[in-house]
């Protein structure tokens, strides 16, 4: 587990670092979000070829790149969240458990096998003989066994 919460500390580190370089402020940041938005909305309205960018506003990246704080400071928050959660990794070809979905928290891909506890977690490569439960199970397969 100690990998794992590792993998988040460093992306939470590279995060923070970069968001203390930033001479943009969150405020500022928020404002261009909203104002990106606008930008966005606006495009769906007039069809513009992928290829062919003219349609975007000229001070497009500029608005773009000042808006990256506020998506770090989110992503940050997410991260961060993820550090402080109980976490579990897959380990066999199935999880059951008493969730119908199992959650990959921020920082992760699905991919990666590593979910957010849950309260069961039977983690098992066939499905035969699993034990009686008064609580309804959801089976989720991971993959192969890891």
């Amino acid at each position: 587990m100690l990998k794992i919460k590792a993998k988040i500390e460093k992306q939470i580190e590279n995060l923070e670092n970069s968001i203390a370089a930033s001479d943009v402020t969150l405020e500022d940041s928020r404002a261009a979000q909203a104002e990106l938005s606008v930008m966005f909305d606006h495009l769906t309205d007039v069809p513009v070829p992928a290829a062919n960018l003219a349609g975007l506003p000229e001070n497009f990246e500029a608005v773009s790149e000042k808006a990256r704080r506020a998506s770090e400071e989110d992503h940050l928050a997410r991260l961060q969240a993820t550090l402080a959660s109980n976490l579990m990794v897959g380990t066999k070809s199935y999880i059951v458990s008493n969730e119908k979905n199992l959650v990959s928290p921020a920082g992760f891909h699905p991919s990666e096998k590593v979910f957010v506890q849950t309260r069961i977690a039977i983690h098992t490569d066939s499905l035969d003989n699993l034990p009686a439960s008064n609580v309804k199970l959801f089976s989720h397969k991971i993959g192969e066994a890891a």
